[in-house]
């Protein structure tokens, strides 16, 4: 008799011999019966098992072998908890009765549903692998609504997965006190493991908040913030600099709950002036989030040190403290300033820059328009022809609609006049047009240039204003209706 553990499925398992097919039965209960029935005779069903009385019974070829989707009434899974050298891993599975080799026996085999892990290194956020078809194809009948089993076997593995954690920690891990952490999220749980596992010698709990992806900081004994603030900061020891470093880092921490070292790691390495430097330390909270990226921090020292080629230290500074923060202008000021690292980020060519660069009073709007100057020359140098060529689908959507006027630049010199007017980018996508990957759309109100949309696919993916500014809701809802009139039956 096949064993079986209760609260589990019950199965049926058909052999064909001769004339005479054999149902092997093996319920939940534990209890295995068979019934044979001649090819001549009618099926007997429903079967109900003589112990229990259940009468409901998975086909184990049917259910591992059927390409459609199915309906499950009722399906019970497994859990198993492990952890091998380098991962900590949950796996959902089943134990489905197989016929094995020509003798016929039937055998349990175990068929792995889905699993979750997390590398005991921290290279890797939690991910969760489907190693079975049928994770994804079936769906089971739960308060009636019918669920994908996928969704239903994710429910609590996370959860589960940081439990065993904890029970099983590595010395990484191990001075870990779960009581700091009780109100987190599961995700935040498991990103905070995921951090001090990458992060071996930041053994204080301080550290999870800090936003650092990118930063590379080798220490070889455990240490505190402030020896890792030491550390941000290029080792620097002079008290202003200590004390407003200090100042910041608090100041941070309190008003957006994190803190984010790129601020302080860029200036730290690009401006000598200890007064200077000083100053950007105290840079309000929100501009030193928002001034550099994990992407673009790298960027931006190359950026700095190329500046002070042509200007003093106390010019650049000004740029970060003044310009910037210009009450006026701030947002656009922030959105032109991200936009000069972009462009040099994607073109990674700082050498066309260099050669083509001329000095300009030092300004974040002067800035960006010498960088979108100096591409436009090398575009205008590569560009085959001066019109562009359109398909009449496009064309026929140059129209007013909701106030508006749409077109579409007919010539490289156009594209360039919009770029200006808008303070952007736009030119670089002068290529994209001519080799029809993207198609950008001016949108004018009484005969001035307000915006620029970019379509792919017949869709609009971009949409901004002057500087790269968002768009308000009315005027989003007039170029969706646009979009929908002139796209909607090609999508």
């Amino acid at each position: 008799m096949l064993s079986r553990c209760k609260d589990q499925n019950s199965w049926v398992v058909s052999l064909q011999r001769d004339n005479i097919t054999t149902h092997h039965y093996m319920c939940q209960c534990a209890y295995t019966f068979t019934l044979q029935i001649q090819r001549d005779e009618a099926e007997k069903f429903p079967v109900v098992c003589p112990m229990c009385g259940n009468d409901y019974f998975l086909d184990s070829e049917a259910f591992t072998a059927n390409n459609g989707v199915i309906v499950y009434k009722c399906f019970q899974w497994e859990t198993e908890e492990y952890q091998t050298e380098d991962s900590w891993c949950i796996t959902r599975f089943i134990t489905i009765p197989k016929v094995s080799g020509s003798g016929g026996r039937v055998r349990w085999v175990k068929e792995r549903l889905m699993t979750v892990k997390l590398n005991k290194d921290g290279s890797k956020e939690p991910t969760i692998h489907k190693y079975s078809h049928i994770a994804s194809k079936y769906y089971l009948v739960q308060e009636n609504r019918v669920v994908p089993l996928h969704k239903v076997l994710r429910i609590g593995i996370k959860e589960r997965l940081y439990r065993y954690i904890l029970k099983h920690p590595t010395e990484t891990i191990m001075w870990f006190n779960k009581s700091k952490i009780a109100t987190f999220s599961i995700k935040e749980k498991l990103r905070y493991v995921q951090f001090f596992l990458a992060h071996p010698m930041f053994q204080w709990h301080s550290f999870f908040f800090w936003k650092m992806e990118g930063v590379c900081l080798d220490f070889p004994k455990p240490v505190t913030p402030k020896e890792a603030l030491h550390s941000i900061t290029n080792g620097r020891k002079e008290k202003i600099l200590r004390k407003n470093l200090y100042q910041g880092y608090a100041d941070m921490m309190q008003q957006t709950g994190y803190y984010y070292p790129y601020s302080d790691y860029v200036f730290s390495r690009t401006i000598d002036n200890v007064d200077l430097l000083a100053k950007l330390f105290l840079l309000p909270p929100a501009i030193k989030q928002a001034l550099f990226e994990a992407d673009t921090y790298s960027t931006a020292m190359v950026l700095i040190r190329f500046l002070k080629r042509y200007y003093s230290q106390k010019q650049i500074v000004k740029l970060f403290v003044h310009d910037i923060q210009d009450d006026t202008s701030q947002d656009s000021n922030m959105r032109l300033f991200e936009d000069c690292l972009r462009m040099l980020q994607v073109r990674r060519d700082i050498n066309t820059f260099e050669r083509e660069f001329t000095k300009v009073k030092l300004t974040v709007q002067n800035l960006h328009d010498e960088i979108v100057r100096v591409y436009q020359i090398r575009s205008y140098r590569k560009a085959t022809k001066e019109k562009f060529d359109y398909e009449p689908i496009y064309l026929s959507a140059c129209q007013h609609y909701g106030g508006l006027e749409f077109r579409l630049p007919l010539t490289v010199r156009e594209l360039d006049a919009w770029s200006k007017t808008l303070h952007n980018c736009m030119f670089s996508y002068a290529k994209r047009i001519h080799q029809r990957q993207a198609i950008i759309y001016g949108i004018f109100q009484e005969g001035e240039l307000k915006y620029a949309i970019e379509l792919r696919c017949f869709k609009v993916v971009q949409a901004k204003g002057i500087a790269n500014a968002v768009l308000s809701e009315t005027v989003m809802e007039i170029i969706g209706g646009w979009e929908s009139q002139y796209f909607g039956i090609y999508r």
